[in-house]
């Protein structure tokens, strides 16, 4: 889901692009006052702050200390990874009513995932509230639906709205990161890694992701799905640190990377992975709001003169696609679908999937890609 149902709110994607790619100025930040170049933000500022004027700080140290004076954290400050989840739950809680905005959207990803069901078990990565599938209806193709989400009250709320006889069926994994990295969010603020460290980094991280998902079952999933959860992995990253713009690209690049890998680590060799995935916003790209409601043809004829007239997508459908059909180690027949748009209310997005076959054989925990 959107911001894993992370549907952002204004304030949190203000915040998002004032760090993406430039540090803010003066004008437009308070500081700790230090002539060191400032490397953190503060994220509960970020969102008590109605006036957009972010805190900087030049260390975790400094930080600590603004939290401490101006938030009143008793006992000292939570620590950043507790902040962060703090935040999602309160994003995931506040977009709960608004299943409304789903429709469109929960239409496409039923009809693409339902159409991989053949009687075994799903799993869905970024599940949330739950508002990006029909249950009872894709209870016809399977038999179990596992749910995975870093938020467990939002798929606590996904399990109460679905029917009662469905509810013995869904299995909930909460409190599983699917960035791999929210543990490092203080660690790493301080010190950001070295592109080849952060690939280093990335193995132990898919590991960790796959033995706390499969790790009891010990077995993976007939048919996985990631629903809109790729855009989002990087949005508590966003609101904690101030990088320059080569070190977020190397961060967004070992984000993909271990998303790609749980996918395929989770979906069983021969079955089916999916991955459905945001790429461009009304935001940017105004056009979209016009394309409500409109005709499969009508959104593709858009996103191909996009593509023509050299507007990329964030992540680019194309590059993913290329980059799946070179790791056929893994990735069997990756086919790019159709895009649709889904209105969120504030804004409205490009969406795609790319559907792939699980390939190799049946593997251990123990051997799952790195």
């Amino acid at each position: 889901m959107r911001q894993s149902n992370w549907v952002t709110p204004e304030r949190a994607a203000e915040a998002s692009d004032v760090t993406k790619h430039r540090q803010p100025g003066p004008k437009s930040a308070r500081t700790c006052g230090h002539a060191s170049a400032p490397r953190r933000i503060c994220d509960l500022c970020l969102d008590a702050d109605a006036s957009g004027q972010p805190f900087l700080a030049c260390s975790l140290a400094c930080l600590t200390a603004h939290l401490a004076d101006a938030h009143g954290a008793s006992g000292g400050p939570r620590a950043a990874p507790a902040r962060a989840l703090d935040y999602q739950g309160r994003v995931n809680d506040n977009v709960a009513q608004n299943r409304e905005w789903y429709a469109g959207h929960r239409a496409q990803v039923t009809t693409i995932v339902g159409a991989a069901g053949r009687g075994g078990d799903l799993c869905v990565l970024g599940a949330g509230n739950g508002s990006d599938l029909d249950l009872p209806a894709l209870a016809e193709r399977f038999t179990a639906f596992h749910l995975v989400d870093i938020d467990g009250e939002a798929l606590e709320r996904c399990r109460a709205s679905a029917p009662a006889t469905l509810r013995e069926r869904l299995v909930l994994h909460p409190g599983i990161d699917l960035s791999g990295f929210a543990r490092r969010l203080d660690e790493w603020g301080e010190a950001f890694p070295a592109e080849a460290d952060l690939g280093r980094a990335a193995q132990p991280a898919i590991h960790g992701i796959l033995n706390e998902l499969i790790g009891q079952l010990g077995r993976s999933f007939d048919v996985v799905v990631s629903t809109c959860v790729l855009s989002q992995l990087a949005v508590p990253y966003h609101r904690a640190w101030i990088l320059s713009a080569s070190d977020w690209a190397n961060l967004h690049a070992a984000l993909t990377a271990v998303h790609l890998m749980t996918l395929a680590g989770a979906t069983k060799p021969g079955g089916t992975g999916i991955l459905i995935f945001d790429v461009l916003s009304s935001k940017h790209a105004p056009a979209l709001r016009e394309l409500d409601g409109a005709p499969p043809e009508d959104v593709a004829a858009f996103a191909a003169r996009h593509a023509a007239e050299g507007g990329r997508g964030d992540p680019d459908p194309a590059d993913l696609l290329a980059r799946l059909t070179s790791m056929d180690r893994l990735f069997e027949a990756p086919r790019l679908l159709a895009p649709w748009v889904w209105n969120i209310g504030a804004e409205t997005q490009l969406v795609y999937a790319l559907v792939f076959r699980r390939a190799g054989r049946p593997e251990r925990l123990d051997e799952a890609p790195a």
